[in-house]
């Protein structure tokens, strides 16, 4: 389990949570609301489906270069020290 928790709110755009996941390396963030309380989990398997619809007519449209490179970021596992 992770010592730290990364959050995004239900007014956040889809390209802002990929964004938080990229960053920390995260595959699941949880949503939560103007209470804090989670909502919703988004994964990063919705991200995936999303830019597979392809781009949508919004600001919030994703490209598969941005989808790409999230994969990067969280697919890296850190190997273990050896003693």
């Amino acid at each position: 389990m992770s010592k730290r928790l990364f959050t995004a709110r239900t007014t956040e755009s889809l390209r802002s949570c990929e964004a938080i996941m990229r960053r920390h390396g995260i595959r699941r963030l949880p949503i939560i609301d103007h209470r804090n309380i989670v909502v919703g989990i988004l994964s990063f398997s919705d991200i995936v489906l999303h830019g597979h619809l392809g781009p949508l007519e919004s600001r919030d449209s994703l490209s598969a270069e941005a989808i790409a490179e999230t994969v990067t970021c969280i697919s890296h596992v850190p190997r273990p020290k050896k003693h």
